[in-house]
């Protein structure tokens, strides 16, 4: 994930016309249904096939982005013959009934069903060409779906890890009504919290009681921080903190709260560690404190070198890179490395990690973009 990238830049201010085209007509490799999606849903079950929804909106740069730069693109169109896609414009009576259906919020978004019309898997928001050709990839194989979280809790059923998972899959496409009856079984398995997965849901009771007062008050949280013993709730609960107390302006008390959350910080979760910090300082990074660029720098560094060591499929501490493009990966740990030596007035040094990621992914636009930004000293 790139640490801070910037606004994407359009391909042009309208509309793919293949999104136009009439209702089942092919343009550039992909037969989109526009109108029937009855009919397309009859034709999913016949032909065994799933259906994938593409939801977007006039006026919606992300949707002209997305389209403009995956679903028009041959690769794209290649893992889509295996679905009936159908286009669920909004301002159309069909897209509209679909998105209030499936209580769409984001645009765009990508909803797979099965060929029997059960909800499969959501992809919700923009995301660039590699990173969705990765997802469908591992959708199409049957990985990470409703339906592989619900075989691996059926495995297991007193596993309540798996049973979350499961929980989470189908909060994920919107089945809420199945989603809060396991979590009732949770909540019943493990009142106390004594496994890892009944904490997480005292964890989200308290977070919820603090975000309901007008004050909100750290206390309760940070009482129950200190007796929980699952180190993975506390470097959550402690960036949770970190975070609300950036929003206030807080900032050592914010400093602090990211620090003691490093200190619980497992391999898997330092994987994405640094890209949070760096999201988080970039915003006040014209007014940086000394303190605040050494950790965030420390952080990134050691982010990108255990990102290093995971080349080859290794696993280092739980952590392993189980995508399709290692390079890719790679390229934008060293992107966010790259930010926080440049947040750190270290341009050089983020320079040379700027041109690294470029070459190891010299197809991302954002990086030529953030080298020209850093380079010029904006």
């Amino acid at each position: 994930m790139i640490c801070c990238s910037f606004a994407r830049v359009a391909f042009a201010t309208f509309l793919p016309l293949s999104l136009f085209a009439l209702d089942s007509a092919r343009i550039d490799g992909i037969q989109w249904v526009h109108t029937d999606f009855a009919g397309a849903q009859k034709d999913a079950k016949s032909k065994n096939k799933r259906v994938f929804v593409y939801f977007w909106k006039d006026d919606c740069k992300d949707c002209v982005a997305f389209f403009g730069e995956t679903l028009d693109k041959g690769d794209a169109v290649s893992k889509l013959e295996s679905y009936i896609c159908f286009s669920a414009k909004k301002e159309l009576d069909a897209g509209k009934k679909l998105v209030e259906k499936f209580a769409i919020e984001t645009f765009p978004s990508m909803l797979i069903l099965n060929p029997d019309g059960t909800r499969e898997a959501m992809l919700s928001g923009y995301r660039t060409n590699a990173a969705f050709l990765a997802e469908i990839d591992k959708i199409t194989s049957g990985v990470g779906t409703v339906s592989y979280y619900r075989k691996r809790s059926k495995e297991k059923p007193g596993d309540l890890a798996r049973k979350l998972e499961y929980a989470d899959a189908l909060a994920g496409v919107g089945e809420k009504q199945q989603h809060d009856k396991l979590v009732a079984e949770i909540r019943k398995a493990d009142p106390k919290g004594k496994t890892l997965t009944g904490a997480w849901f005292l964890y989200r009771d308290v977070v919820a009681a603090v975000e309901a007062d007008t004050d909100r008050d750290l206390k309760p949280m940070n009482s129950f921080l200190h007796r929980i013993k699952h180190k993975d709730i506390r470097f959550e609960g402690h960036c949770w903190i970190a975070e609300l107390e950036l929003g206030r302006d807080e900032r050592e008390h914010a400093l602090r709260a990211f620090k003691t959350a490093y200190s619980n910080c497992s391999k898997p979760k330092l994987l994405d560690f640094g890209d949070q910090l760096a999201r988080v300082y970039w915003k006040v990074r014209k007014n940086l404190r000394t303190a605040e660029k050494k950790f965030v720098l420390k952080v990134a560094r050691a982010q990108a070198d255990l990102a290093e060591s995971l080349a080859g499929g290794k696993t280092v501490g739980g952590a392993r890179y189980e995508g399709h493009d290692y390079n890719a990966f790679l390229a934008g740990k060293l992107d966010t490395l790259s930010c926080c030596y440049y947040m750190a007035g270290r341009r050089k040094q983020a320079i040379e990690v700027c041109k690294r990621a470029m070459e190891l992914a010299p197809k991302n636009a954002d990086f030529k973009k953030r080298l020209e930004q850093i380079e010029s000293g904006q």
